[in-house]
């Protein structure tokens, strides 16, 4: 029986291990991991709940490269959905399936294996490579804020997230905003006695399907158009009493040339005149650099080395952890990763494991190129 690859077999334990409540069991994985190989590693707190990013690095010069990736991920919901077990690791016809597979813990398998790999092959490595396996990037990011917090820095950064191995350049933000609207509660069978809040939610949500449409008029050369869309709606108090109040949860993706203050002031003119409230409940801005930035153009080499064809750069219709680097750390960023967005959060989440393999090794020689480049 052939071997199975070190990146696959990294993958399957990874995956076997559910993270969507928190990565403790992985955290214990990583750095058992690294201290076996005699890979120098930390762990680094964030938030309340005891939950930690893993921070490993070698070499010390002066030139520097973060690998950036998560290890949580979204719930699989219900398990008798899927074909195959959400934390089986099953591989059927050269595909592993099961929850984080591509979101993220694929890319993060591969940029382990390269890091590894280089740290192994390359003692005195002409430059730092530094590996940040984050914590609650489900949850806008915190885990990559807290590094960025912490001072945790370098010329350059990859996120691992799944882009099929395109090189991506920039993300859209995200603003969650709450609308609600207030009524009056009275007893179902004296409806004129109260006023009915899911009743006044309704022309709400049609100007925010008018809103939606128009905004598919803004463009991004690289993301494609602006976006709205009412995510959830709740509302009701009981059965046989009219709803005193109604909330919906609105997902509103920005551009980068948009700004979160605009885009929560066009929502508020438009349904305030409805007599519902707005307040936000998360912001992730987006993000970007220039499709000619060096670690774009050394990300694109190496893409095109390993797989022997020329591509440009594009965008990443997800937001992603690319914003804190680049908009609070000043680290110019690309995103690049095995697997396709379209399985994220999906039952039967699989990823490619051919081009899982071919991560690992576009991960390794550009951060090998990248370190060793000549210096300005």
């Amino acid at each position: 029986m052939t071997a199975e690859p070190e990146v696959v077999a990294l993958l399957r334990e990874l995956v076997r291990i559910p993270s969507h409540e928190s990565e403790g069991a992985v955290v214990d994985l990583l750095c058992r991991r690294f201290r076996d190989r005699g890979i120098p590693c930390e762990t680094r707190p964030v938030g309340p709940a005891g939950r930690s990013n893993v921070i490993a690095t070698c070499g010390e010069d002066v030139r520097s490269l973060i690998f950036n990736s998560h290890m949580d991920t979204v719930a699989p919901g219900d398990p008798a959905a899927w074909r195959e077990p959400p934390f089986g690791a099953e591989i059927r016809a050269g595909r592993l399936y099961g929850r984080g597979s591509a979101d993220a813990k694929g890319p993060l398998a591969a940029m382990i294996v390269a890091f590894e790999s280089i740290a192994r092959s390359h003692p005195r490595l002409a430059g730092r490579l530094i590996l940040t396996a984050v914590c609650y990037e489900e949850e806008n990011g915190r885990g990559t804020q807290a590094e960025v917090a912490a001072g945790t820095r370098a010329e350059a950064a990859v996120v691992g997230e799944p882009t099929s191995l395109r090189v991506c350049v920039a993300h859209k933000g995200v603003l969650r905003l709450r609308v609600t609207t207030r009524g009056k509660a009275a007893h179902a069978s004296e409806p004129w006695e109260g006023a009915n809040a899911i009743s006044a939610m309704a022309p709400v949500i049609g100007a925010l399907d008018g809103l939606a449409e128009r905004l598919g008029q803004r463009r991004d050369p690289l993301l494609g158009p602006a976006t709205l869309v009412t995510a959830m709606i709740e509302g009701g108090i009981g059965r046989n009493v009219v709803p005193p109040a109604c909330s919906i949860l609105i997902d509103r993706r920005l551009l980068p040339d948009e700004s979160a203050a605009d885009a929560r002031a066009e929502v508020e003119a438009l349904v305030r005149p409805l007599a519902a409230e707005v307040g936000e409940v998360s912001l992730a801005e987006a993000a970007g650099i220039e499709p000619q930035a060096a670690i774009a153009r050394a990300a694109l080499a190496a893409r095109a080395a390993v797989l022997g064809e020329p591509s440009r750069a594009v965008g990443f219709g997800a937001c992603c952890d690319m914003w804190h680097l680049t908009k609070q750390g000043g680290i110019p960023a690309v995103i690049l990763g095995p697997g396709s967005l379209s399985q994220a959060h999906k039952t039967d989440e699989h990823i490619d494991l051919a081009e899982l393999e071919r991560a690992a090794e576009i991960y390794r020689r550009l951060a090998l190129d990248w370190l060793n480049a000549p210096r300005d």
